[in-house]
């Protein structure tokens, strides 16, 4: 469901929700979308989120672990990568070679343990990609596969490829010219903080981001992993810090390629472990081409539309030139998407998430269960609510669920939430409510978390 601005439709998917907000479509990746649900997935809006898995800690008979992928105009991103991945991504509509940027938010194994198999499909897959598709030509580059990540991100990559040689790769992928750099996020607090939250005395000391940083001897001259077996298939990018605003400043994709420029921050969780939740950010979106006023002045349909559109003067057949000032629409608000890591705590992503047409956020515990959800780094519905009703969301995807709630969504529980949609009826303009959420989503009782 959703409240505030923008239609929010919930649909099934073989018993799984779809939905649209402010042009942002989102859907699980389970299944065959139903005839009548096709209208949402017809017209690409230029932004769209499927959700790969939806478990904690280890993948089930019914969930397969995190995992977020969202396709932009221009390329596709991914955001975790547990286990089985890779096979989700292949009962989706996705394309394996659109994906060239990998976003970890921790390095939990139920969030990473997939990386490694889809880097060596991704290493031989075709990346080349058009640098300048508004014009129609196709100037093509082979592009690196980019990580993005908390320390040990580079280790724990360079380490899972380095046995991967011509005589171990598979066939497909040995004659690969495709790299993989990895850009890790440093500096700033640490990412634990506040985590007296977190202390459990049957729990291991907890890891500060220093721990992960000062790990290995300096093979390159900055103090990085030595100790870690090397490929040569994997460079280690730049490190990342955070800039003025508290937040790191990750990707800049330029509006000249997109209907609008897109730009990926970073802000840290409280987590057991260094933990980051990304906003994607994308800047106003240009007026819409008033097509009517377009033919009146004697341009049929074609390319010069296109530059209109992008903001373009162009020559009319008597000689003239038609302003594109002239036949665009009022500049519309960007759209903004949230991926939280897991977390018991999100204060320091607050302001930047605010007024984000779609968060996914992860709900490992259920109600009732606030402090040892506290203690292990995770949330239940009503910690996600608050947040969520705090940061002004419009649509809230819960995700990470426990394996003790098996089973898939309850058909009735979604029709529920549509109605409730249709009414106008949200508790509280939040995309969904803990009642709501947690019939949902358990096909069974129980409740309890897990430890990643």
């Amino acid at each position: 469901g959703s409240g505030g601005g923008g239609a929010t439709a919930l649909v099934l998917a073989r018993r799984v929700a779809t939905g649209t907000t402010n042009g942002i479509r989102w859907r699980n990746s389970h299944g065959m979308i139903q005839s009548r649900d096709t209208e949402l997935l017809e017209a690409f809006s230029g932004m769209e989120l499927t959700v790969l898995g939806t478990a904690s800690a280890s993948p089930s008979t019914f969930r397969n672990v995190s995992a977020y992928a969202l396709r932009t105009d221009l390329e596709t991103f991914l955001f975790d990568c547990g286990e089985g991945t890779q096979l989700q991504l292949l009962h989706s509509r996705l394309r394996h070679g659109r994906i060239n940027r990998i976003f970890v938010t921790h390095m939990h194994g139920d969030h990473v343990y997939g990386l490694p198999a889809l880097l060596c499909t991704l290493l031989s897959a075709d990346r080349a990609l058009s640098t300048a598709p508004e014009h129609g030509t196709r100037s093509t580059h082979v592009e690196p596969v980019y990580c993005y990540g908390p320390p040990g991100l580079y280790d724990f990559v360079a380490a899972s490829l380095a046995y991967l040689d011509d005589d171990t790769l598979p066939s497909y992928a040995r004659n690969a010219r495709v790299k993989v750099v990895v850009h890790e996020l440093v500096g700033g607090p640490d990412h634990v903080a506040g985590a007296h939250l977190l202390r459990n005395p049957n729990r291991r000391p907890q890891r500060s981001q220093h721990h992960y940083q000062q790990r290995g001897g300096g093979r390159d001259g900055r103090g990085h992993g030595s100790s870690v077996p090397h490929n040569s298939r994997v460079r280690r990018g730049r490190d990342i810090e955070p800039g003025e605003d508290g937040l790191w400043h990750v990707h800049h994709m330029d509006g000249r390629q997109l209907k609008s420029p897109i730009d990926v921050f970073a802000a840290p969780l409280t987590h057991a472990i260094p933990c980051f939740g990304y906003v994607v950010k994308e800047g106003d979106l240009r007026g819409r081409i008033d097509a009517a006023a377009v033919k009146a002045r004697g341009l049929p349909p074609g390319p010069q539309w296109k530059a209109l559109e992008y903001g373009e003067d162009v020559p009319l057949p008597d000689g003239s030139v038609l302003r594109a000032s002239e036949v665009l629409g009022p500049a519309r608000r960007g759209r903004k998407v949230v991926v939280m890591g897991d977390t018991c705590r999100s204060d320091r992503i607050l302001e930047a998430a605010r007024g984000a047409d779609l968060m996914t956020h992860e709900c490992t515990f259920v109600d009732g269960e606030e402090r040892s959800a506290k203690r292990s780094g995770h949330s239940t519905p009503r910690m996600v609510g608050e947040f969520a009703k705090r940061a002004e969301v419009k649509t809230l995807v819960l995700t990470h669920f426990t394996n003790r709630l098996f089973g898939m969504a309850r058909e009735a529980s979604i029709y529920a939430l549509r109605a409730k949609d249709e009414l106008g009826d949200v508790r509280d303009g939040v995309g969904a409510d803990g009642d709501g959420t947690a019939d949902a989503h358990a096909g069974g009782g129980g409740g309890g978390g897990d430890g990643d």
